[in-house]
């Protein structure tokens, strides 16, 4: 089961005093079968970058799972490099 949450109603219930607290960016993720997209913005909501990692082989009939979870992985962990060498402080999946 995977919970998405809109980042406006997660700001929302901050206090407004620890708005200002937020120090470093955000980083949210969407998964999918094929492909891993992030985006990354500043405590205003402001887009600063997006990146993508596809591996579209995963989806082929007869791949081993275990390789198949082994890429995402992969994939996953260089996403989660370049943002925090990008100041990414805070992660949404």
């Amino acid at each position: 089961m995977l919970l998405q949450i809109p980042i406006d109603l997660y700001v929302q219930f901050f206090k407004k005093s620890s708005r200002n607290k937020i120090v470093g960016y955000i980083a949210g993720f969407d998964f999918n079968s094929d492909k891993i997209n992030m985006v990354i913005i500043n405590k205003n909501g402001i887009l600063l970058d997006v990146k993508s990692e596809h591996f579209p082989e995963v989806t082929s009939h007869g791949f081993s799972r275990g390789k198949a979870k082994d890429l995402r992985r992969q994939a996953l962990a260089k996403l989660v490099k370049y943002a925090r060498n990008h100041g990414v402080k805070y992660y949404v999946v």
